[in-house]
């Protein structure tokens, strides 16, 4: 997706998943920062959406370490803060129809006009996710103006994962889409410590949370100054997922031994890399006497 500095965009995309391709096409790979307000809690689009130079927000009326209240005066305020700071950056932001329903029309068209006057002054790529159905259709023709360019709902979406569970070397396989949505479990080729960096960790770590695996303890790593300690932290959570991964294909492929209980408490158990070792010989040692 080509992302143009200094415009207002307009994504009309209403589905979940296919506001993810987009968030994800709307990528870093050429450096660019970018800022996220989204309505889904932070650790929601962590599961889709790589942390790599790119900033959180929940919109919510909750108050949490990441969340900006659904105002044009709070939005301003988060907005303005990141802006001078990531120049020709992207910048996505959902919800300018929760701020109508509170606010009216003006502050809106206010709010729009100066998102346009900030992306000029720092170059930014502002996206502003929009479902014409919420507004009046007066307002919305008032609105259509201040929008540089449309993105329209895709005619087909990205390929999803299903529950089935194969090992392979490199990136999970493309399931058809008949299938039950579930994550596809792969065995990854290792990353060598020769080039790498934070980058390629916070990419690794998506394909990971694809899977459904909980990577608190890796977190630390993409902050850490020293490249040696974030990659020996890397490998020590890398070794206890493909202990995982390896118990798990064990588990899927041999249900009949297992109750559901014992299915779904060592299924949790391997997500979360909890007690990984002890987990993983018992469900080996129950598979290898059949």
């Amino acid at each position: 997706m080509v992302v143009t500095a200094g415009t207002v965009n307009a994504l009309h995309i209403t589905r979940f998943d296919k506001l993810m391709v987009i968030y994800d096409e709307l990528s870093v790979e050429e450096g660019r920062p970018r800022l996220i307000l989204s309505r889904s809690p932070t650790r929601r689009l962590l599961r889709h959406l790589s942390p790599h130079m790119t900033t959180f927000r929940w919109l919510t009326h909750l108050e949490t370490n990441d969340s900006v209240f659904p105002s044009t005066d709070a939005i301003r305020a988060s907005l303005g803060s990141w802006a001078p700071e990531h120049n020709e950056g992207v910048v996505i932001l959902e919800g300018l129809d929760a701020v109508f329903d509170e606010e009216g029309p003006v502050p809106v068209f206010a709010l729009m006009a100066w998102l346009t006057e900030l992306s000029q002054l720092h170059r930014l790529s502002i996206h502003l996710v929009l479902d014409p159905l919420t507004f009046p259709s007066n307002v919305w023709m008032r609105m259509s103006p201040l929008i540089a360019s449309t993105v329209n709902e895709p005619s087909s979406p990205k390929p999803s994962t299903s529950n089935k569970i194969a090992p392979v070397e490199g990136q999970p396989q493309s399931i058809s889409e008949h299938e039950v949505h579930q994550p596809v479990l792969a065995q990854l080729v290792s990353l060598p410590k020769l080039g790498f960096h934070r980058g390629l960790l916070s990419k690794r770590m998506l394909q990971w949370r694809r899977m459904g695996f909980d990577l608190t303890e890796l977190e630390p790593a993409l902050s850490m100054s020293n490249n040696d300690e974030a990659y020996a932290t890397y490998q020590a959570v890398e070794e206890r997922i493909r202990t995982a991964t390896e118990a798990l294909l064990h588990l899927h492929a041999s249900t009949d031994v297992f109750t559901v209980a014992e299915l779904e408490r060592w299924s949790y158990r391997l997500f979360n890399l909890v007690d990984v070792d002890e987990t993983s010989a018992s469900i080996l040692s129950r598979t290898s006497s059949r």
